[in-house]
């Protein structure tokens, strides 16, 4: 399975067929990526502790990895859509779109 079919399937598993606000979806997130669209630099807000984070670009292609970061500088990326997937120290996984835009 891709990144990014992955990504929709945990989408579609937490049952996200209606729309809300960003207000509304935040309370439900389990880890938050801001600012988003970004360009210099993101942060990392999180319930649970982050074992490791790879970050892939539209291609699928893994870009850069960290473990255990809260901030990340994105000076050197490209514009663009990434899929930043975190995988936490019980082993839970998650996966966020950002969006590189300067």
């Amino acid at each position: 399975m891709s990144l990014i079919d992955e990504y929709f399937a945990i989408e579609r598993s937490i049952g996200s067929d209606e729309i809300k606000s960003s207000d509304e979806n935040k309370s439900d997130k389990e880890i938050y990526i801001y600012p988003n669209p970004a360009s210099s630099i993101i942060n990392v807000e999180n319930w649970k502790e982050i074992k490791k984070m790879n970050i892939y670009n539209s291609l699928g292609e893994s870009v850069i990895n960290f473990n255990g970061k809260s901030s990340i500088n994105t000076e050197k990326f490209s514009n663009g859509i990434y899929w930043v997937k975190f995988e936490s120290k019980d082993g839970s996984e998650a996966i966020e779109k950002l969006i590189i835009a300067k």
